[in-house]
Order: C-alpha cells, then structure tokens, then sequence
C-alpha cells in the first residue's frame, strides 16, 4: 500500500479535506489522527510525526498563510527541536532527508480574516517567507486559489507519479490512456504490453485501477494526467457511453486522440476528423503506423 503524508497548518483544514478525498478516492492511503486534540501536544508528538513520515512514500505540503506551532527547544527531548522551526516545518525536512517524492501546494490568495490562522507578527511573518523560499528553492510549488484548483491539481500529480512508480519499470515515458469497452479487453491487454515494450505507459482501468479505489475519481484525474489518448474502436465502444465520455472530455481538455479500428464499426462523427489507423488485418503493421503517431520507435525495447 502506498502512504502518503499529508501535511498542513491551521487555516487549511478544508484543503487537507480535499487532499485526502483525492488520496483515498485513488486507493491510496494516508495517516490520521486517532487521537483527541488535547493529547496532541503529548512528549510523544515529535517520535510519532517522525515515524509516519519515515514510513511515507509520498509528501504532500498543503500551506497557506500560517507558519505553524513552534515547540520550545529540546520539547520533546533532548536534541529533538531548536525552537526556531515550526513542526510541518520540520516534517518538510524529515521528508526532505529521505528522499521521497514530495508535492508543496501554496494558497496564493491574500488573506480573507484575521485570526490566528493568519501570521501578524513580524518575526513570525519572516518564518513563514523564509521557509516559502526554501520550499521554492528545492521544489516546484504548485499555487493554488480555489479548493477545486487544489483537488485537480493534486489528483492529476498524484496518480502521473504513482503511474511511473509501480509501473513504469524504472521508465519515465509518456502516459498512454485507452479508451475501449470492456468487451475488447483481452486486445487491449496486448496492446498495452506493446506499447511498454516501445517505453510508453499505457493506463488501462482494468490493468490499473487500485484495489478500494474510487473508479470516477481515478478516471478523471488520469484523464487529466495523460500525455495522449489511444480510442480502441469497436461496435461495443462506439456505443459505449462511457467510452465517448473519456474521448469527448480529452478532446475538450485538449488531449491528443489517436482512433485505432480494432472492429469494423461506425466511427463517432466527432472522431472522423481524425485519422484512424486499422488494425483488423496486419496488426504488426498497423502497430508500426501507430507507434509513428505515437512519435516512438517500434523496435522492441529488451531492457524493459
């Protein structure tokens, strides 16, 4: 199972919502607190912090105007905190030591109260900038101004990166989502074992769906994350509405389709624009024709 540690500061508890609808929604899993708030600030907090994020495979940083709780030096043992670092502050760095993949979300609205979710004092303020610059010295920091900015964004990022980590052998080549019924799974379960072969990365629903995972939200987040579209064509997709869901809704977001004729079928007006290639005869030639599109070599790749 792969965790991921979401991290966030008072004033961002509708985006941690967010965030860990969009992290379960795609089989994924993140720690919670099953411990009441008084028992938060226990001589234990900074042991227990540190060991989810040791066991993390992803850090997710959702920000916005507050620094954080800065526990006095040495509040949880000796050698433990400085004093001058806030805890997500030092979760970033415990991540940072270890070398995980690591996504950093920054409100970039300008604050709407005043409260104690909002820095006002002037040390604090300075907290706050420093340890922005140092977030933007070592990552990309994804701005966010809505929370349905945020639920996008994460999605697309999250699923792309768990894609290219529990399959993409190592390879970091472009994301190949295919359209089709179910009915003409058994070809497209070939084609996507070609197309790794050439190191793309084809997404199939029934190849790479997570167990526990919410099908519609994966579905639009890889829509969203996909370099390209390969629409299997056949009687039972062209009358799929599920199927003319995915293409119609690349096409709107401006993916690039790529229409294969696996079966003799009436091909959706919206798609003739496009050419078609027809794997119903040669299939190693229709594949060569492909993988031109494709802008990738046909020759067999032994490594992967």
């Amino acid at each position: 199972m792969t965790n991921v540690y979401l991290s966030f500061g008072r004033g961002s508890e509708a985006e941690f919502e967010v965030a860990k609808s969009v992290v379960k929604g795609l089989g994924l899993h993140t720690w919670e607190w099953n411990t009441s708030p008084g028992e938060y600030f226990d001589r234990n907090l900074y042991q227990i912090l540190k060991s989810e994020v040791d066991r993390a495979d992803l850090f997710v940083g959702i920000y916005a105007h507050y620094y954080g709780w800065i526990p006095k030096k040495d509040r949880f043992g000796e050698n433990t905190t400085d004093g001058e670092h806030s805890v997500f502050h030092m979760e970033y760095r415990w991540a940072l030591e270890r070398k995980i993949p690591m996504f950093i979300y920054f409100l970039d609205t300008p604050p709407t109260r005043t409260d104690d979710t909002v820095e006002s004092e002037p040390d604090r303020i300075e907290k706050l900038k420093a340890f922005r610059e140092e977030l933007r010295t070592n990552h990309f920091i994804h701005n966010f101004h809505s929370l349905e900015e945020l639920r996008k964004l994460l999605g697309s990022t999250l699923i792309r990166v768990f894609h290219h980590q529990r399959f993409g052998r190592g390879q970091s080549g472009k994301i190949v989502f295919i359209s089709h019924a179910s009915h003409d799974d058994e070809f497209v379960s070939e084609l996507a074992e070609r197309l790794e072969q050439v190191n793309l990365q084809p997404w199939v629903d029934h190849l790479h769906l997570l167990a526990g995972a919410d099908w519609d939200t994966t579905l639009e987040h890889m829509l969203d994350a996909a370099d390209m579209m390969i629409v299997v064509l056949s009687p039972e997709a062209v009358k799929s509405l599920v199927v003319k869901a995915e293409w119609s809704y690349f096409g709107e977001i401006g993916g690039k389709i790529y229409p294969i004729l696996y079966k003799d079928s009436i091909i959706p007006f919206r798609l003739r624009v496009l050419q078609f290639i027809d794997f119903q005869h040669d299939t190693d030639k229709a594949f060569q024709k492909l993988c031109d599109a494709l802008g990738v070599s046909s020759i067999r790749n032994e490594k992967s």
